[in-house]
């Protein structure tokens, strides 16, 4: 029997519809040169803390491939094709982000020089003018990038962690101590960061591919491998202990997040020069356990509260579940209908420009609009989606549990 969680894809959800809303406020925003850094407006600092929200989905991910991990493991299934299954997972997320950064993705500011690095189909509609492919681009370490690399290394880790356990299956103490000890290589990042740019100025390919999904920015391994494996620990703790868990995910949450908070508040604050430095790590230690609360309360709320199983999911949670269950295809889009749709309004309207609650407005409007499309496709079973030719491509290993979500509003 195939369980999942119904929080996990509510909160997939918030999260696909808060990118869509940063990315349309962010790359529209006309005043993005003259912010300043040093005091920055306070609707600036939380859209720049948002847009460091990329853990959240490695730990959801991470939760959910090591409850599939376990489920198949439970049936019998050899310990190679439930391996395979999570590594072909982890290359279609790849495939699916490459192909995304290079045509579809959002660009990337350079404030040192007020310019933009387009996607090409993104620059495309903005100025008709082919950018050609960027090395820049190919390097940069996206959120995709990040969930597909995570879901590859995590599912070798937890093959390891069962060939070592044998009957006794994976304990969620080998993945705590997996997910603290990669929190704590992550200093590492600092320096070599550095060693990376200086590889970049160089032109030093062995370094640049040996470093690059290590520590480049902007989600590399060095720290959302942590990440990854706390949603691993989440998913072997809720599954051996059930609601008794939750106490364990609860105090580790809180205690990680008091924890980076006293380190951010003793530091210098560099959050929006986006530096690679201690505060930086402050910052991650912090969302580490911000998002291990958001997890246990989003599954306690639908799964594991009395009666919360057997309860229809209400509209508002239903209309965050959606971009849960078809987000990478709303994902690797949204960037694209932003850019056409700003296209014909500057065409009809050219001295069009938006502030800053301008800007969060027009956000809130299409991450609105996005999920008003969910809804009517919902319908088909989100027909031609990436997700759809994600389920067929699993069918090789084994299938996905993410088929029958997709059936679930076909009318």
């Amino acid at each position: 029997m195939i369980v999942t969680w119904r929080g996990l894809d509510v909160l997939r959800g918030i999260g696909v519809f808060g990118v869509v809303l940063m990315h349309t406020a962010f790359f529209h925003f006309d005043g993005v040169w003259d912010i300043d850094f040093a005091h920055p407006p306070l609707v600036i600092t939380v859209i720049g803390f948002l847009l460091m929200f990329a853990g959240l989905f490695a730990m959801v991910s991470g939760c959910g491939h090591t409850v599939r991990f376990a489920q198949r493991q439970a049936t019998g299934e050899g310990l190679a094709r439930t391996l395979a299954s999570r590594a072909v997972a982890g290359l279609y997320v790849l495939v699916v982000a490459y192909a995304y950064f290079v045509f579809t993705g959002p660009g990337l500011v350079h404030f040192e020089t007020q310019s933009w690095n387009q996607s090409i189909l993104v620059e495309l509609i903005g100025s008709g003018r082919f950018p050609g492919f960027s090395a820049e681009r190919l390097l940069y370490v996206d959120s995709l990038v990040m969930i597909g690399s995570n879901a590859i290394l995590i599912g070798l880790f937890l093959a390891l962690g069962q060939r070592l356990a044998r009957r006794h299956g994976v304990s969620a103490g080998l993945a705590g101590g997996a997910a603290l000890v990669a929190l704590l290589v992550s200093l590492a990042r600092i320096p070599l960061y550095e060693v990376y740019v200086t590889a970049l100025d160089q032109g030093d390919g062995v370094a640049i591919i040996g470093l690059n999904w290590l520590v480049n920015k902007n989600n590399p391994l060095l720290p959302y491998l942590a990440f990854g494996l706390f949603g691993s620990w989440v998913g072997l703790t809720l599954r051996q202990r059930g609601k008794g868990g939750l106490v364990r995910v609860v105090a580790l949450g809180a205690l990680l997040l008091g924890a980076g908070l006293v380190l951010y508040f003793v530091l210098p604050s560099t959050m929006l020069e986006r530096s690679i430095d201690f505060t930086w790590y402050a910052i991650m230690v912090t969302q580490a356990g911000l998002f291990l609360l958001f997890v246990a309360l989003a599954v306690w709320l639908y799964d594991l509260r009395p009666g919360a199983a057997a309860q229809r999911l209400g509209r508002v949670s239903r209309f965050f579940a959606r971009f849960g269950v078809a987000g990478l295809t709303v994902y690797f889009l949204e960037s694209l209908v932003s850019a056409g749709v700003f296209r014909g309004l500057r065409a009809v309207w050219p001295g069009l420009r938006l502030g800053t609650l301008a800007a969060v407005g027009a956000g809130v409007l299409f991450a609105l609009a996005w999920g008003l499309a969910l809804v009517l496709w919902e319908r088909s079973g989100y027909r031609f989606g990436l997700e759809r030719l994600y389920c067929r491509v699993m069918d090789s290993v084994g299938g996905s549990a993410k088929r029958a979500k997709l059936e679930a509003g076909r009318r």
